[in-house]
């Protein structure tokens, strides 16, 4: 009897034994090795994965910038609205942590993501799901949407931060720019196309990353900060754009294809100052869209190839004027021009009756006898550059000057992809055509580094986009743009004569519609037929123009083209005219006895910021300037116009001390600029029609301004 109970005993602790060498092993291996034994799970992801978090500090990208420091392009923070739908979910203090009036949920999420409500209650009724999401539409959330969530007191709403590329305009040098999409799975923006694409490394930064404990509900502990590291943000690019121009730019084109009497199809234009080669402003229309899946990217103005016309007629007189090859009175007769060949197979001038290649008129069939080729080339004779090239100019010498201006090469301008054109120079008909620009075909691009020489001294200036890369980071300028000059082609007595006959073209001869009160212009328009389907057309043109100004000390040109079958030229250069009004008020120039310059005596600003606001009134007083005060500061934190910058008495100077309780002035009688300068302080979004002076404001006078409000002018 003694003996079964030992046996119990044993047997009793034999299995206690066991039970508890298998828990011990099971809790030796769920807490080493994190594997649990009865369900054969591991653990190890589980644990690890709600209590150690890594998470992304996504880099700013680098902005986009004019001249004046307006901010194109920049990342701004969106939100992706989610929602927690566990009817388990509760807060700390009890609170329910999902949804829980669904319907009424849906209704609002609705309204404010612009969704169905039906939609929107489909996605909030999932079955599995604990979390979820309202696809396209709860994504890209702005901060005002997701107030008005927050505000609605919807239990079980929450966001996540996303990235998103903001730009000033939907419009505004959209080709130049292009655009950049947010990669959500590599959380990195990358540009598509444009300046966001060819600056792409420049303009990424890296990504940092934050190491914290977190528990289950989601509260963030202590963080690690010897396995977190710093996001490095994108670098700055500042383009030599200047807004304001670039603005007036795309409304002439603009206008180019809305104008009854123009009705272009197709324009682009650009403005270059001639001594440095920065392009402040650059533009085509139709502009593109890049929340349009129809529209094709295509920077008219680097990869159009087309046939220029007359414009190219400058470079044709310039090059046998270079060589001696003709002079102030050298003439020819300006009938039809009959191509016929010697023995040699070089070409010659003919008569009608005899064998000939082809026969050169002028346009419209204009004759006008006997005249100096200095005359042909400013009544844009087609027959005159025929004359020049058979009877006086070695054409091969015209083909060498062009390439030294760089035609049918890449200009390479700042990583900025453009096409060579194509050079037609087979036989003796396809050399004349070159002198008047048909046959071959060019770029916007290579006119405007070509005309630099004419408008300069001879030597071509490279055109140019990006003025400064700045590493914000470390506040560096880690890139400036210098002038870069390339061939000397012409002789400075040359091009001052090619000068003299484009002013006189302008001031007295046939181009009388360039003619301005504001500067003095000179101007060589262009017409080419358009070839289409391998043939020209007879109801399809670029008409075209280069405008250099002012004439006694050229600084900027400007060049534009348009397709239409309108000729209606006379429209179109009124509307352009304006683009050069635009440069002229903005930087004011010189141009001996037609001098524009806006009223008053000139100034150059110095820096009042940081100054307290008696002491800026008082420095300002020594020019008789009455400064106009916004806010309720003490001290100077901005200021128009900046530091360095020339205005005249009779401008406004705008000084600000705050950033609140900025009372609306009246605008009556305010510049595009003035008001400009105004409304990207205070933030507010600009809307303007017409050109001219202010005539009226949305805002009320003596309102306070609300930041990122919306302004509405109307200037005559």
């Amino acid at each position: 009897m003694k003996r079964r109970a030992n046996i119990r005993i044993l047997l009793s602790f034999l299995v206690v034994t066991i039970v508890f060498a298998l828990v011990s092993a099971n809790v030796f291996v769920v807490s080493i090795l994190g594997w649990h034994i009865n369900s054969s799970t591991s653990i190890r992801d589980k644990v690890e994965g709600m209590y150690v978090v890594e998470e992304d500090i996504i880099a700013k990208r680098g902005n986009i910038i004019d001249r004046n420091g307006n901010i194109l392009a920049q990342d701004v923070t969106a939100y992706t609205l989610y929602a927690n739908i566990d009817p388990d979910r509760f807060s700390a203090n009890g609170d329910a942590a999902h949804v829980v009036d669904k319907e009424a949920a849906a209704t609002i999420i609705a309204s404010v993501i612009d969704s169905e409500y039906n939609d929107v209650l489909a996605i909030l009724n999932s079955e599995g799901s604990k979390e979820v999401q309202f696809g396209t539409k709860g994504k890209y959330l702005s901060l005002s949407q997701k107030q008005k969530l927050e505000a609605s007191d919807i239990s079980g709403l929450g966001f996540y931060e996303i990235v998103q590329r903001s730009y000033l305009s939907d419009t505004l040098a959209t080709t130049l720019i292009g655009r950049s999409i947010f990669d959500e799975e590599s959380g990195e923006q990358n540009g598509i196309m444009g300046i966001e694409s060819y600056y792409n490394d420049i303009l990424t930064g890296v990504n940092g990353s934050v190491v914290f404990r977190q528990d289950s509900d989601n509260y963030r502990f202590e963080t690690f900060e010897n396995l977190s590291r710093d996001a490095i943000n994108g670098m700055d690019v500042v383009l030599t754009i200047d807004r304001g121009i670039q603005e007036e730019l795309e409304i002439a084109l603009q206008t180019l294809l809305t104008s009854d009497l123009v009705h272009a199809s197709e324009a682009w234009g650009a403005v270059m100052n001639i001594k440095t080669g920065e392009i402040l402003a650059f533009a085509d229309r139709p502009a593109f869209d890049a929340t349009d899946p129809e529209t094709t990217y295509l920077n008219r103005g680097t990869q159009y190839q087309y046939e220029p016309g007359s414009t190219m007629k400058t470079f044709t007189i310039a090059s046998a004027i270079d060589n001696g090859a003709v002079t102030p009175t050298s003439t020819f007769d300006s009938s039809p021009f009959y191509i016929g060949l010697d023995a040699n197979g070089k070409a010659i001038r003919v008569t009608s009756g005899q064998k000939n290649i082809g026969v050169v008129n002028n346009a419209d069939y204009e004759q006008y006898g006997t005249i100096t080729h200095y005359l042909g080339y400013q009544k844009s004779s087609n027959v005159g550059i025929a004359d020049i090239l058979v009877n006086h100019l070695n054409p091969e010498e015209l083909k060498n000057d062009l390439l030294e201006l760089g035609f049918f090469d890449n200009v390479t301008s700042d990583r900025i992809p453009d096409e060579t054109g194509y050079l037609v120079w087979d036989g003796p008909r396809e050399k004349i055509n070159n002198g008047f620009g048909q046959g071959s075909t060019v770029t916007m691009l290579q006119i405007l580094q070509g005309y630099s020489a004419i408008f300069g001294d001879g030597t071509v200036v490279k055109p140019y986009f990006v003025k400064q890369i700045i590493d914000t980071a470390n506040n560096t300028i880690e890139y400036e743009a210098q002038k870069q000059t390339l061939n000397k082609v012409y002789k400075e007595s040359t091009v001052q004569t090619v000068r003299d006959l484009m002013y006189e073209n302008v001031e007295s001869v046939d181009l009388t519609r360039f003619k301005m009160d504001e500067v003095s212009v000179m101007a060589k328009s262009g017409t080419a037929q358009l070839v289409i389907d391998g043939a020209y057309s007879r109801s399809q043109y670029i008409f075209s123009a280069a405008l250099g100004f002012p004439y006694e000390d050229p600084e900027y040109m400007m060049y534009f083209a348009y397709q239409t079958g309108n000729h209606a030229t006379r429209n179109s250069a009124n509307i352009m005219k304006n683009v050069v009004r635009k440069v002229v008020s903005t930087y004011p120039i010189s141009s001996g006895e037609t001098d524009y310059v806006p009223e008053g005596e000139s100034f150059t600003m110095t820096n009042l910021i940081n100054l307290p606001v008696t002491l800026a009134k008082d420095r300002l007083a020594e020019n008789k300037i009455t400064p106009i005060i916004f806010g309720d500061g003490s001290t100077v934190i901005n200021q128009y116009p900046k530091d360095g910058q020339s205005y005249m008495g009779s401008d406004k100077v705008l000084l600000f001390t705050s950033t609140s309780n900025i009372i609306m002035p009246d605008m009556t009688g305010w510049t595009m600029k003035e008001v400009r300068a105004f409304s990207d302080t205070v933030s507010l979004t600009l809307k303007a029609s017409g050109s001219g002076y202010v005539k009226s404001q949305s805002i009320p006078q003596g309102t306070v301004v609300e930041t990122g409000g919306v302004l509405e002018i109307t200037l005559e």
